[in-house]
């Protein structure tokens, strides 16, 4: 079993090298005897998140990943719900395989809600997957139902 510090030190390192986080020291990096990784701090957008856990769900000897990050948008960043709701719907339109038609988004207080249904699971994940890249969003539920197609 590999040592909580080497595990650690993989995960500052792959950090680092990710260029879809471009402040990776604002990232707190914590690893107990067991492969548990706790990783705190603040990350400009949903995006930026899902890289840092997916970084460390991929290090040898990594068992589990509490995500604790915060997002704080940086003022260029910042867009008002109607916006959002714009450029999330223009996401999923412009997404393939995405019934964009079936799907409807929700946004409050920079938090998007998609809601509607596709034909399969492959189908939900990517319609949340176009929607995680947008600046500006604080997180995503997908509540997306799954449905048999006609």
């Amino acid at each position: 079993m590999r040592s909580s510090a080497a595990i650690e030190q993989d995960i500052r390192s792959a950090l680092e090298l990710d260029s879809r986080i471009p402040h990776p020291r604002e990232i707190a990096v914590s690893v107990d005897e067991i492969g548990t990784v706790v990783l705190r701090g603040t990350v400009a957008d949903l995006r930026q998140r899902h890289a840092a856990v997916a970084d460390a769900r991929e290090i040898d000897g990594v068992l589990n990943v509490l995500d604790k990050l915060a997002i704080s948008l940086r003022e260029s960043d910042r867009r008002g719900d109607y916006e959002l709701r714009g450029r999330a719907l223009q996401a999923l339109i412009d997404a393939d395989g995405v019934p964009s038609d079936r799907i409807d988004v929700e946004v409050s207080d920079r938090r998007v809600t998609l809601v509607g249904e596709v034909d399969c699971q492959f189908q939900s994940r990517i319609a949340e997957e176009a929607i995680a890249h947008l600046a500006g969003i604080d997180g995503i539920s997908n509540q997306l139902r799954i449905g048999i197609p006609d």
